[in-house]
Parts: C-alpha cells; sequence; structure tokens
C-alpha cells in the first residue's frame, strides 16, 4: 500500500519521535511512504537523510493552495495519515473526500483543553463536524480514547488504541553521556527537573512559584532547571529575576540529548494544564528519575497507574506542588520506591512491539 502522512515537525520533537519509528516499520514491511510537511521544519537536513522531506506543501502560502496540493499528493497514493491535529486533519479530510481516499488521524492531545488556551472557538465545533467523518482514529492514551467517543462523536469502531513507543534502550545509553560543562554546577545537589516547550500548557510558571515555596524545607544549594525553549522564555526569565532566584533557577534551553538531566535529576516535575499522553514522564522513569505529576486531563493518571508509578498531585497549585516536592525528597524510601516502579512501568512502552501493533491496526482497518 502507499501511505501519505501529513505533519507538523518544526523540531525533531515528540510528533516526529512517534511518527518516524511508524514510518520506517511500514517501510520494512514492503509499503511505500510518503511524507509532506505541513510547515518547514527547522532541521531539513535530518528528514532529508530518511528521504523524508517532501515541501511541496510547506511551500503553499494559504490554506485553498495546501488543499489542491495534498489533493495531488493524495492520488498518488492509498491512504492519508494525518499526524498533525486540527487544520492539517481538516484539509486532508478534504484531500481524502476529493480523491476518494480514506484519511486515518491521530489525537495526541486533548483538542478542547489545546482550543481554549492557544486558538478560535471555532474548533470545539469544527472536531465535532469533521473528525466522526475520519476513517479512523488513533489515541495515544485510554483516556483520550474516551474523550474521542464520548466527547468528539467518533464511532467506537473507528477508534483504536496505540500508545506512543520509546526506544528504551537508546535512551538508557543516552541518558550515560555527560551533561554539558557548563551545567554541571547545577547537578551537584538536590536538582528538580522539568522539561517541555515553554507555552502556557505546561505552566512553568507554577512550578517556580512551587519551588520558591519549597525552598526553606529544601537543601540550602537545591535548583530547580528547566529544559526547553518557546514563547515565554523572557517571561519566565523575568519571574525568576523578579522573585531573586537567579541563583537556583535555571531555563537551559532547548537540549539536543536530554537524558543525562533526567538521569543526574532528583526528580522530575510536570506541571502541565493538560496532555494527551506526557512522554516526557516516560522518559524520566526510563531514566531512574522518580515523578511527581499534575493529574491533568488526559494522560498523567494512566502513565503512572493511578499513583503507583509516580506521585499525583490532584490541585495544580503552588503551594501543593512545594508540598509533593518536600514530601517526596525528605522520603528517601518511598523516593526509591517510585524509582523503581517507574522504571518497570516505561517497559509497557517499548517501541517495537508498539510501533508493530500499530501498522497491524493500521493495515487492519485500511482494508475493510
Amino acid at each position: 500500500m502507499r501511505f501519505l502522512f501529513v505533519g507538523r515537525f518544526p523540531e525533531i520533537g515528540g510528533s516526529a519521535l512517534a511518527t518516524l519509528p511508524l514510518i520506517e516499520a511500514l517501510r520494512e514491511a514492503e509499503h511505500t511512504v510518503l511524507l509532506a510537511h505541513w510547515v518547514v521544519p527547522r532541521r531539513t537536513d535530518w528528514f532529508s537523510q530518511l528521504d523524508l522531506c517532501n515541501l511541496d506543501l510547506a511551500q503553499q502560502g494559504n490554506l485553498l493552495s495546501k488543499i489542491r496540493c495534498l489533493t495531488q499528493l493524495a492520488i498518488q497514493c492509498d491512504i492519508i495519515i494525518a499526524v498533525s491535529e486540527l487544520t492539517p486533519t481538516y484539509a486532508c479530510q478534504i484531500a481524502g473526500w476529493l480523491t476518494k481516499k480514506p484519511v486515518y488521524a491521530e489525537l495526541q492531545v486533548h483538542l478542547d483543553s489545546w482550543i481554549k488556551q492557544n486558538s478560535s472557538p471555532l474548533h470545539h465545533w469544527l472536531i465535532r463536524s469533521l473528525y466522526p467523518h475520519l476513517s479512523g482514529l488513533r489515541c495515544v492514551s485510554k483516556a483520550l480514547l474516551t474523550y474521542a467517543t464520548k466527547d468528539l462523536g467518533i464511532d467506537k469502531q473507528k477508534s483504536f488504541l496505540v500508545y506512543n513507543g520509546f526506544d528504551l534502550q537508546q535512551i538508557q545509553i543516552q541518558a550515560q553521556a555527560a551533561l554539558p560543562q557548563s551545567m554541571e554546577s547545577w547537578f551537584t545537589s538536590t536538582t528538580v527537573l522539568c522539561v517541555g516547550r515553554l507555552s502556557q500548557q505546561k505552566r512553568f510558571d507554577l512550578a517556580i512559584l512551587a519551588f520558591q515555596q519549597a525552598q526553606p524545607k529544601l537543601p540550602s544549594d537545591a535548583r530547580l532547571v528547566i529544559i526547553g525553549d518557546g514563547p515565554l522564555y523572557t517571561e519566565l526569565q523575568q519571574l525568576i529575576a523578579g522573585l531573586n532566584l537567579q541563583n537556583s533557577v535555571f531555563l537551559a534551553g532547548l537540549q539536543t540529548n536530554p537524558f543525562p538531566f533526567f538521569a543526574n535529576a532528583a526528580l522530575f516535575l510536570l506541571s502541565s494544564d493538560y496532555e494527551g499522553f506526557g512522554r516526557v514522564l516516560i522518559e524520566a522513569m526510563a531514566c531512574g528519575c522518580p515523578v511527581i505529576a499534575h493529574d491533568c486531563p488526559v494522560g498523567p493518571r494512566e502513565v503512572l497507574e493511578e499513583g503507583k508509578s509516580g506521585l499525583l498531585v490532584t490541585d495544580n497549585q503552588p503551594t501543593t506542588l512545594a508540598d509533593a516536592m518536600i514530601l517526596l525528597l525528605q522520603n528517601s524510601s518511598w523516593r526509591q520506591q517510585l524509582i523503581e516502579s517507574g522504571y518497570l512501568r516505561c517497559y509497557d512502552f517499548e517501541q517495537t512491539t508498539l510501533t508493530q501493533q500499530h501498522v497491524q491496526l493500521l493495515t487492519q482497518h485500511s482494508t475493510h
């Protein structure tokens, strides 16, 4: 079969890491795969090495031109797979209708929460009007599968669950690398780590305020390190300066290998307002780093097995997050227990097994 994948990959981040193993597995099964980029990726050379750098779609100046381009690409393929939500998925659906090709999409995040913070309320109506007409929808968590069928009105027969997979062996090899020399001193004592795009969704402002409140009960040289880049970088810098935390809270920027940071941290904190899966939780646990996570919609509760594999916080407020940090850092036996249970849990998300499951489900759905 001939597959057309369509998505936004501005960075080599979660979306690309979830999609590329699937493309590789389809190619190994002797299927033909084309990847069309909705926007030009920052690292085109990385995709070029994999022969996955078709930029025709990205170079179209408006939505109508993109739909025309997609339609031409769809003619050459048997199945369209939209791996980015909302507008790229809508455009793929239109191209599918014009060419009579099945269209599959992915649900990686709680869409209503994302729309509320980032986009036009019109999308609340569009997803409920258009998504039910998809040929199939892959959800990355059970909670999202429930959301898709109950809230978005998608037929249960069209929805299926496949978790995001992780190359755990590679993560653990990379975790053994040295920290950047300029940042080694940040990890000489008790260090709390946050990782993610510096956006409103991740609520790193709450993490900073929580760390400030926890400081009196933490070692005097405890630190908070935040890895990532994004639109709130300057705002977070100003918050750190305003709280006089320049010597204990550090923005590390985007790191090509974040895993040594996980391996050297005392704990990982996720303070997001919402998630779809929370791949950083698996990465932390794979590196032996215990996790505290806001019990947000959706993902953390499922990944952390109702709190068995990590500490869930129901109230995403600085005081509650601070109390959780103090509690876990002062209880070494519980911390060790979470390290061990988290490490075992991450093996439920082993990449090879889940990718093969995805290929099997996708080809089964496509032939019906």
